[in-house]
């Protein structure tokens, strides 16, 4: 017995936890102040990120004592503990109530009461109870203090709250659980309901231990832990390994005087049927039971002796923990609040440290931009600071993410300094020499006549406005737009390269939101380009809008237009292609059905955008002003629309003789050519906008012209129609002016036809020769010998005809006039350039092979080719190549000075072979120079120079001896090659360090050119070249040479390793069958 004062329970404070948050906020708001400038340094003042943090740290406690309250108000007693004084209270394991338990276990064990030894639940049947009571005191005890364990027996009156923090809130309030019963309950028994029931009453759930009673064992019972008790088979097996352990324990006892009770408990298990049923039996209790909750061990006790069971149990509790049977709803909100505050704090600190490697990031980079020194080291830092930019920007747009904020975000103190470094940079770097670039472009278009036309004035025009827009938009950030300026600065300043593109890119982007940003414009350039502007144009560009406005209705209205359409019923395959498509504005039907009474009816106070771009001059025009300048700039965009697409025309080229004979006889015929039915059309599209002559008008015409009075020019120019279009088609308008316009023109597209019909008659009469093929070639020799024919008249005709049209129409002229008759003298000429390559060959190349290819200096050998076979095929009118070019090739070559060029009239005819022109043009410059005085020879002079180490130096050429020992420097005249003396050449000199004289030596008449092989040259001015001569024993001589002309002797070194090329003309072998298919087509 144990007495103990006794006194009512009072609630424990709960003040400390609150204060303790407190503690630590209040800590960490004093760190802050003391030390936050030192601690959280960048681009801001500090006090954004200290307020956050004064912020959170005052919330935490806040919200932790917020919650307190909520339980202590839903619930007082749970918040209050019992605390027991001594009292003298009788108290024993019969005392009813939980709390005499409590009250034992304190004063028992003070300090470890609730951990010192574990706290076994005991579910018992009622007769087990009964036996527990003792007949003088009644009723049975309701717990028991074994030396292994505090049972404690569980009845259905004990409240299940009381029982769940039976040690405490949080503490587990029992270890394990014991079912004494005479046999194993069954599904569904009251049994395994009322070890359910303890799981939901205690909140936990602990392991089990089924103690059976009934069997005869011995006083401390017998136990066997089960391992896999859902498993029937593996609890058989340990059921029959404690059969054999307690036969051998029963024996041993017997032995010892101690009993059979072991021995008959090992004989009553073994019998038949009795360990299946134990087995069989566990497992269904097993699958009963929750998850997490286990049969640890199976005991066999006598009667009620219950604190066996606890020797048995305590090992096991060790081992098996007890797990919670459900989360009570305040232990849940415990937990909740626990967790999202733990979640915050480090929420707080990953938003803290990834804004601080933000700001970090951020001073590095523009600690890098203002470090760059050159634009290599600039680029690179400007790519990753608009990266970073970027992805502030894109953040703000689609939102911080969520590990950044928690009110420490500082994407917008960043990206301010990180904006005004970067664009500092970027205009020092890439911006301002782009806009350097641009002036020059502005100053380049100053440059242009104001009274220039057609497409490259427009073009020149357009480049010049969106020039001058971009320059001002740089100046005027609100005006900007992004695609436009960018575009602007990459295509003037010529800048392919992608990182400049980029950072030009997203300038122009952000331009307009950083207004500080603005580049200044320079007032003259813009004055002039605006000026400039308005002269080339015609029309202002604050009438753009009405202009462009115009020019949509009519495309919407007339379609683009093809050949087939505008020269229907025309067929011209086989003769040119016209590709691509004409826009149907740019039409005489568009310019009388839309858009003349369109410009007529333009409304002046109709403006655009780019007023602003020309500035004060360019106000909106008035009146009749307005209408001329948009008829001046819609005639240049229609001669350049049409000028663009003839120019793209292309001719088809025949590959035969009776081919090219169908196409000239359909190009030439006057009802059926494809030639006059697009000049017709380009005559009647040609003169829209021009005034139309009234009939009275024409008559008084004609009778002039009849009575004689027409001939006052200045009165027929009087009475001519204006003609808006007159100057960029009048070159081709007079080609089909009336018979009696062209009397006095010497090109005419009249007589144009009639040498095409020259050409075809000559080619029709070659081809109905007997032999065509003979007739063909006498006929292309005799153009390659520049004898006059119908082929070469057709041909200067038609390039006269197309240089009179013009530079504009250049690539149309070409196409339509002059390459019908180039394929003529093609399909002529190409068998006779077989022949002339073969006859160069058998004249020139083959014996230039066999007399002095393999000799020096045509091939390093020893051997030395001959100077009269050379002068042979080089001099200039007897030579051999000269007698071939001149004859042969006198209608081909054009000789200009010693250069022959190809002849303009026939280059197209055949190919010349561009190593034969090299050829023959290097070894006319050498012959010319070398052949100067009649027989081969050069005439020069040298002066030796004084080197270190020499003492003294002799050269020999051919017989003419230059000694020098150190004394005055002297030119001395020099012939090569010397007649009447031997061929030879030495170089001798004498050492000042040896003492010895050595010789450098060559013979033959190319000796010299041996030794001049040899000599590093050195050019000094136009007649003098400097030659080094380094010596075997590391010396150097030295010597001026001076020539009379040109390079002198050193121009022979040209003909080291030169190689004559085999053809004249550049064309392909055929094979004989190829020869016979050509023939079989003539």
């Amino acid at each position: 017995m144990t007495s103990l004062p006794s006194s009512s329970p009072t609630p424990r404070r709960v003040y400390w936890i609150p204060l303790i948050l407190f503690a630590i906020g209040a800590l960490a708001l004093l760190l802050v102040w003391l030390y936050g400038k030192t601690l959280f340094q960048g681009p801001t003042d500090g006090f954004l990120l200290q307020t956050s943090l004064f912020f959170w740290a005052v919330l935490l406690p806040t919200l932790a004592v917020f919650v307190w309250l909520v339980l202590l108000i839903r619930g007082p007693a749970a918040l209050a503990v019992p605390r027991f004084h001594r009292a003298n209270t009788t108290m024993d394991g019969r005392s009813e109530g939980l709390d005499s338990v409590l009250q034992y276990m304190r004063h028992q064990y003070p300090g470890k009461w609730r951990s010192i030894k574990p706290w076994v639940a005991m579910l018992l049947p009622e007769k087990v109870v009964s036996s527990l009571a003792d007949v003088d005191q009644p009723p049975a005890p309701l717990w028991l203090d074994s030396p292994d364990a505090l049972l404690l027996r569980i009845t259905p009156e004990q409240p299940a709250k009381r029982l769940a923090r039976l040690r405490g809130r949080w503490r587990v309030p029992l270890d394990a659980v014991t079912l004494v019963a005479d046999t194993l309950p069954k599904t569904g028994s009251m049994q395994l309901q009322q070890l359910l029931d303890l799981n939901a009453r205690c909140q936990w759930r602990l392991p089990v231990c089924l103690a059976l009673t009934g069997w005869t064992v011995p006083e401390q019972g017998i136990s066997c832990v089960l391992t896999q008790p859902g498993d029937a088979a593996q609890t058989r097996a340990d059921l029959r390994q404690l059969v054999w352990q307690s036969a051998i324990d029963g024996q041993a006892a017997l032995l010892a005087h101690q009993g059979p009770a072991t021995l008959a408990f090992s004989a009553a298990l073994d019998q038949p049927g009795v360990i299946d049923d134990l087995a069989e039996s566990l497992a269904q209790i097993s699958r009963h039971l929750p998850d997490g909750q286990h049969i640890i061990r199976l005991a066999w006790i006598a009667g009620a002796d219950l604190p066996h069971i606890a020797g048995h149990v305590v090992e096991d509790c060790v081992q098996c923990a007890p797990r919670r049977h459900r989360l009570a709803l305040t232990d849940l909100i415990g937990w909740l609040v626990c967790a999202l505050s733990l979640l915050l704090a480090v929420a707080v600190g990953v938003s803290a440290v990834r804004n601080h490697t933000l700001v970090m990031d951020a001073q590095a980079r523009i600690a890098q931009l203002n470090a760059a020194r050159t634009i290599r080291q600039a680029l690179p830092a400007l790519l990753s600071s608009q990266q970073l930019l970027q992805q502030l920007s894109q953040q703000a747009n689609a939102g911080i993410p969520l590990l950044s904020r928690f009110g420490l975000n500082l994407n917008d103190k960043v990206q301010a300094p990180l904006f005004a470094a970067y664009g500092k940079a970027a205009r020092q770097w890439v911006i301002t020499p782009a806009q350097q670039d641009i002036q020059r472009v502005l100053l380049e278009l100053n440059k242009l006549p104001l009274s220039g036309g057609g497409e490259a004035i427009a073009l020149a025009s357009k480049v010049g406005f969106d020039s001058l827009k971009g320059y001002l938009m740089l100046d005027t950030p609100s005006r900007t737009q992004a695609v436009f300026l960018s575009d602007q600065l990459r295509l003037r300043s010529g800048s392919d390269g992608q990182p400049q593109a980029d950072i030009m890119r997203f300038y122009a982007q952000h331009l307009a939101a950083h207004p500080e940003w603005k580049l200044a414009a320079s007032p003259a350039v813009v004055s002039a380009a605006r000026q400039t502007l308005l002269g080339l144009n015609g029309v202002e560009h604050g009438d753009e809008t009405i202009y462009q406005s115009i020019l949509q209705q009519a495309a919407d209205k007339y379609p683009a237009r093809t050949a087939s359409s505008l020269l229907p019923g025309v067929d011209s395959r086989g003769l040119f292609l016209l590709p691509g498509t004409l826009p149907g504005a740019y039409t005489r039907e568009a310019w009388d059905g839309h858009v003349r009474t369109a410009i007529e009816n333009a409304d002046p106070k109709q403006g655009g955008e780019a007023l602003w771009v020309m500035g004060a001059e360019a106000a909106r025009s008035k009146g009749s002003l307005l209408k001329t300048r948009l008829q001046q700039r819609y005639f240049n965009d229609y001669a350049a629309a049409w000028q663009r697409w003839l120019n793209g025309l292309r001719w088809q080229s025949a590959n035969s003789l009776s081919s090219t004979v169908e196409q000239l006889s359909t190009y030439a015929d006057p009802q059926r050519s494809p030639l006059l039915a697009l000049m017709s059309m380009i005559q009647y599209q040609g003169q829209a906008g021009m005034a139309e002559k009234s009939l009275a008008s024409d008559l008084l015409d004609k009778t002039r012209a009849l009575v004689g009075k027409s001939g006052d020019k200045a009165a027929m120019q009087q009475t001519q129609p204006s003609a808006p279009l007159a100057r960029a088609f009048g070159p081709l308008l007079r080609l089909t002016a009336p018979d009696d316009a062209q009397a006095s023109q010497t090109i005419s597209l009249a007589r144009y036809l009639e040498s095409v019909t020259s050409v075809r008659l000559k080619l029709q009469q070659l081809a109905s020769s007997p032999n065509p093929d003979a007739a063909s070639r006498q006929l292309a020799q005799a153009l390659f010998k520049g004898e006059q024919n119908a082929l070469a008249h057709g041909q200067e005709y038609a390039a006269m005809l197309a240089a009179s049209l013009g530079a504009e129409w250049a690539g149309f002229a070409q196409q339509l006039f002059v390459s019908p008759l180039d394929s003529a003298n093609q399909v002529v000429m190409l068998p006779a350039a077989f022949d002339i390559n073969d006859l160069w060959r058998r004249s020139i190349y083959l014996p230039w092979g066999s007399q002095l290819a393999g000799r020096f200096p045509f091939n390093a050998s020893d051997n030395d080719s001959s100077i009269p076979v050379l002068t042979g095929f080089l001099a200039p009118e007897q030579g051999a190549i000269a007698r071939f070019l001149g004859s042969t090739l006198a209608g081909a070559l054009v000789q200009e000075g010693d250069q022959w060029l190809p002849s303009p009239t026939l280059q197209n005819a055949a190919p010349f072979d561009a190593d034969f022109l090299n050829a023959v043009n290097a070894l006319s410059r050498l012959s010319s120079l070398l052949y100067a005085e009649g027989d081969a020879g050069y005439q020069f002079e040298l002066r030796p120079v004084a080197m270190p180490g020499l003492a003294e130096t002799t050269l020999m050429i051919d017989g003419q001896a230059l000694k020098y020992f150190n004394q005055h420097e002297a030119w001395v005249a020099m012939h090569w090659p010397q007649t009447g003396q031997p061929g030879g050449t030495y170089l001798q000199w004498l050492s000042l360090a040896t003492g010895t004289r050595q010789t450098l030596e060559f013979s033959g008449r190319w000796a010299f050119v041996r030794l001049l092989e040899k000599a590093r040259v050195v050019q000094l001015d136009k007649a003098r070249f400097q030659l080094d001569f380094a010596l075997p024993d590391g010396l150097t001589a030295r010597y001026i040479l001076r020539t009379s002309a040109g390079d002198g002797p050193l121009a022979l070194l040209k003909l080291l390793q030169f190689k004559l090329p085999s053809r004249v003309f550049a064309l392909p072998v055929p094979s004989t069958a190829a020869k016979d298919n050509i023939s079989a087509k003539r």
